[in-house]
């Protein structure tokens, strides 16, 4: 079991960077990270990008959170409890971001993030369904 619980607070700090970091390129430089992410129409206002940038970054955040408890029954409370919000969030900006882009209202290119979010949502159900973190001896 202590594989698989080092799995998934591997895949917790991946998510976390990954979230953290885009949310605060978003904050910093919101037009630049667009590009970056292969966006080609841009807002008119980057202020609201800025505001979701502010909102990914604390989801990056909440991933990271676990780490800075020991290691033990605590930590994976936490972590249980944090993956729940971020699936839930998850599902709500996959099925967002892709009823957008199918409907045109988004550009293609934001499929990076339906699949990203679709993907961490289903590994995240799986964790949660079989309990990785509930069933060890911490």
């Amino acid at each position: 079991m202590k594989n698989k619980t080092t799995w998934v607070y591997g895949m917790m700090l991946l998510a976390g960077l990954m979230d953290a970091t885009t949310g605060a390129l978003l904050l910093a430089a919101p037009m630049w990270t667009l590009k970056l992410m292969g966006i080609t129409v841009l807002p008119q206002e980057p202020l609201f990008q800025q505001w979701i940038g502010a909102f990914v970054c604390a989801v990056g955040c909440s991933y990271l959170f676990p780490f800075l408890l020991p290691a033990g029954v605590a930590r994976n409370q936490r972590a249980v409890g944090i993956l729940t919000m971020a699936t839930i969030v998850r599902i709500f900006i996959a099925g967002f971001s892709g009823f957008a882009i199918a409907s045109g209202a988004l550009e293609p290119a934001w499929l990076s993030v339906t699949f990203t979010d679709a993907t961490l949502a289903g590994l995240q159900i799986m964790i949660l369904r079989k309990k990785v973190l509930e069933q060890i001896d911490a």
